[in-house]
């Protein structure tokens, strides 16, 4: 019983870290929309991403062990919920993201400065997609997805 109030607890601390990042890029973004918060953004969205698939394993893994007898059918409940609340904060997170992309981008399009920001900013994104798509042309593989994704993590744009 110890070891699943300490998951418990380590699922809440998790949680809270996540949604302290969401809001306090929520509050950088509006302040000073720049290169800087979109690669916080990258990292924020690549987390939650990462709590969201945690959050669905972890759920089937609770029904599974639901479906057994014994001591694992109380034990599967609580890694059923736990999942299904990591995979929500996981929502939710990128949720408040994409609610504050959008009102930045709303702001800078409406002035030409803005707008030739943002097309400078398309560009300078397409370039290195471009870029890291062609260093992975020829590898095809999971090893090769997670090492793309890893790129685009520490990409700066």
């Amino acid at each position: 019983m110890f070891a699943l109030t300490v998951f418990k607890k380590a699922a809440k601390v998790f949680t809270m870290v996540m949604v302290a990042a969401t809001v306090s890029y929520g509050a950088v973004s509006i302040a000073h929309p720049s290169v800087a918060e979109a690669g916080t953004k990258k990292k924020v969205q690549f987390v939650a991403k990462g709590l969201n698939k945690f959050g669905h394993a972890l759920e089937k893994a609770g029904r599974r062990a639901q479906a057994k007898r014994g001591i694992l059918k109380p034990i599967g409940g609580i890694l059923k919920n736990t999942g299904k609340g990591a995979s929500k904060a996981g929502k939710g997170v990128n949720k408040g993201l994409r609610a504050v992309s959008r009102g930045t981008n709303k702001v800078l399009g409406k002035s030409k400065a803005g707008r030739a920001v943002q097309k400078g900013w398309r560009n300078a994104k397409g370039r290195q997609d471009q870029l890291i798509n062609r260093a992975f042309a020829n590898c095809g593989g999971r090893v090769c997805a997670g090492a793309r994704d890893g790129v685009r993590l520490f990409a700066p744009f």
